[in-house]
């Protein structure tokens, strides 16, 4: 389960949360990046970019989506 915060929160927001979570599931809660202790370029970073970097950490710990449900 990979959690995202809101803006202008950081990964800590889930740290109440993410326990719960545990028991049952992987979970994954990275600071955006450019928020929190993370760098970030001068121009920041758009949507796509973003999703591309999680996309990437979450094949990196051998993580993949679920095929979608139907209904």
């Amino acid at each position: 389960m990979l959690l995202l915060h809101g803006w202008p929160q950081t990964a800590h927001a889930w740290r109440e949360v993410v326990p719960l979570l545990a028991d049952r599931y992987t979970v994954v809660a990275p600071d955006l990046p450019g928020f929190g202790a993370s760098s970030r370029p001068d121009g920041g970073y758009d949507k796509r970019t973003v999703a591309s970097t999680l996309a990437r950490l979450m094949a990196a710990l051998g993580l993949t989506p679920l095929p979608p449900r139907r209904p």
